[in-house]
């Protein structure tokens, strides 16, 4: 997740904090129950993008994107793309 859209980035119980950074933030979650063939979990993740901040990345805006990966037993086996971060 692009670093400067958290509120207070240190502040995320799981953010990988050898693995982040001033530009990205890697966050890690794990689940309290098997997760099934067909099963949805939700991580929500707090962010905002004002008009000061998208003023300020203007020309890196469309780059940027946050990533979620699933890994079962190490093996990663679901990729989702995160593209449209707006300014709200």
């Amino acid at each position: 997740m692009p670093t400067p859209f958290l509120p207070e980035p240190r502040s995320f119980v799981a953010r990988v904090d050898d693995r982040s950074g001033p530009d990205i933030t890697l966050l890690r979650t794990r689940l309290k129950r098997p997760l099934l063939v067909g099963d949805s979990n939700e991580f929500k993740i707090p962010y905002r993008v004002d008009s000061s901040l998208y003023d300020k990345y203007d020309g890196v805006w469309d780059s940027w994107t946050a990533t979620a990966r699933a890994f079962v037993d190490g093996e990663l086996v679901e990729e989702r793309v995160v593209s449209d971060l707006q300014n709200f």
